[in-house]
């Protein structure tokens, strides 16, 4: 890992990982197929919505981190 731009975590896949990843993406893509037929179109649909929309709070929230530093005391 190492930190980015903006205080932003960069992440990178060794060459294990990348083969890891390539053998376990077959068996995510079936449970995610599964889960949407459970779930029905619309469902799914509103579960990626709020997803995305959790994600992109974590990401602003991450970033005002650094913003909320402590207190300043009174001189």
């Amino acid at each position: 890992m190492k930190v980015g731009r903006r205080g932003r975590r960069v992440y990178a896949l060794t060459e294990h990982g990348r083969k890891l990843l390539e053998l376990a993406t077959p068996y995510w893509e079936r449970a995610q197929e599964r889960m949407r037929r459970e779930l029905g179109d619309l469902e799914w649909s509103v579960l990626n919505s709020f997803t995305e929309r959790v994600t992109q709070a974590a990401l602003r929230a991450e970033l005002s981190r650094s913003t909320n530093g402590r207190p300043k005391t009174a001189a």
